[in-house]
C-alpha cells in the first residue's frame, strides 16, 4: 500500500481524509501521532512538500507532549524525527 500511497493522489487523498479525521479525535495521542509522521513520511512522492512538512509538525508535536509528560517515547520520537531528515534530506 505504500507505492499506491506514494503514486496514486486518489489514495493518498483519501488516506489524508482518514487520518486526518482520526488525529482530530485524538490530538494529543503520541502514538497516533508519530505512527501518522511515519506514515507521511513513507508517503513521500519527491513532488509534494506539504508530505515532508506534515510528518515534521505531528513529530514535533508529539516530542512536545511527550517533553511534557516526561513521556519514556520521547527517544523514539527523536529517532523518528532524525530518520524522516535523513530519508528525505533537510528541507528547512
Amino acid at each position: 500500500k505504500i507505492l499506491q500511497l506514494k503514486k496514486d493522489e486518489n489514495f493518498y487523498a483519501e488516506f489524508n481524509k482518514d487520518l486526518s479525521y482520526i488525529l482530530n479525535k485524538f490530538p494529543n495521542n503520541t502514538k497516533i501521532l508519530s505512527t501518522a509522521a511515519r506514515l507521511y513520511s513513507n508517503s513521500y512522492d519527491f513532488k509534494d512538500q506539504k508530505r515532508f512538512d506534515r510528518a515534521i509538525d505531528l513529530i514535533e508535536k508529539s516530542i512536545k507532549i511527550s517533553k511534557k509528560n516526561a513521556s519514556s517515547n520521547l527517544n523514539l520520537h527523536y529517532r523518528i524525527l532524525s530518520g524522516i531528515y535523513s530519508n528525505w534530506g533537510n528541507k528547512s
